[in-house]
């Protein structure tokens, strides 16, 4: 996934923060993913893993609504 532009340096920060400690993903009210941040990141570029393309579909659709 990719942070919009205009909030990728408050992305940047927050993963700066949390080196070392994990994420986490709520979509709907639901922990989707807590990935260890092993680095900052500036690029805004994100990824979930182990879910099938109809549920990052579901998850897209609830961010884009929000």
């Amino acid at each position: 996934m990719q942070i919009h532009k205009k909030y990728q340096e408050l992305w940047a920060d927050a993963t700066e923060k949390s080196i070392g400690k994990r994420l986490g993903f709520i979509v709907d009210d639901k922990l989707v993913s807590a990935p260890m941040v092993n680095m900052r990141i500036e690029n805004g570029m994100s990824s979930l893993y182990g879910y099938s393309r109809q549920e990052l579909e579901g998850f897209k659709k609830n961010i884009i609504s929000l």
